[in-house]
């Protein structure tokens, strides 16, 4: 009876286990990488060097539901955004669009109160699909000096459109470091200026200096 019942309860446990891995579901996320102008992650770069920054959102099992993404700069001088330029997609768009779009700009703006950049990516989609993605690169200058971080956390609607409840789904950052470029103090060597007088003529006066002198001890 005893083993009856331990195998009972084994079965049952090995169910509860499957049906558990069954029934995961995998969460949306974002990943954020500052990369220089040829597309490699930045790891050392100097004031005044443009770069890009990338967030890319991958959709969960039950997709994302007017999504949006804040992104935070620290120090908040490190990165001078250029949101003009800013471009974005998602899977469903499957074309790059601009921030300066006239039908789908406005995508990417500062929020003052919270001093904190928006990427709104429900109001160019909506509803991103379970496992479509969307993408945003921002040009950028680095304004500082010293590590630079760009924070994002991604963030989706759990309720309804018409009653909406934010939750975080997933943050990620990315650090890099500033650094003032390295000027090379080489010693250059300054040529003897050409005083225009000609051999002959210097010679000729040195002949006479020397004369004056033994015509001076003669006396």
């Amino acid at each position: 009876m005893r083993k009856a019942i331990t195998l009972l309860l084994v079965m049952i446990s090995m169910g509860l286990t499957f049906a558990g891995v069954a029934f995961a579901q995998e969460e949306s996320t974002v990943n954020v990488t500052v990369n220089d102008t040829s597309g490699n992650p930045v790891v050392i770069a100097n004031p005044g060097q443009d770069v890009n920054t990338d967030v890319i959102v991958k959709a969960g099992d039950e997709g994302l539901l007017q999504g949006f993404v804040q992104v935070i700069v620290d120090p908040s001088t490190g990165i001078q955004f250029d949101p003009d330029d800013a471009m974005m997609t998602t899977t469903d768009l499957g074309i790059w669009v601009s921030n300066s779009d006239p039908i789908f700009g406005g995508f990417l703006f500062f929020n003052s109160a919270t001093q904190m950049w928006i990427w709104d990516i429900g109001s160019v989609d909506s509803f991103v699909d379970p496992g479509d993605t969307a993408e945003l690169v921002i040009p950028g200058v680095v304004g500082a000096t010293g590590d630079i971080t760009v924070v994002t956390n991604l963030f989706n609607n759990e309720g309804t459109r018409d009653d909406p409840s934010f939750e975080l789904e997933s943050t990620d950052s990315f650090t890099f470091l500033s650094v003032e470029p390295v000027v090379n103090n080489t010693t250059t060597t300054v040529p003897m200026q050409d005083t225009g007088l000609p051999v002959a003529l210097a010679m000729m006066g040195l002949l006479a200096v020397l004369g004056g002198t033994a015509y001076g001890k003669l006396r």
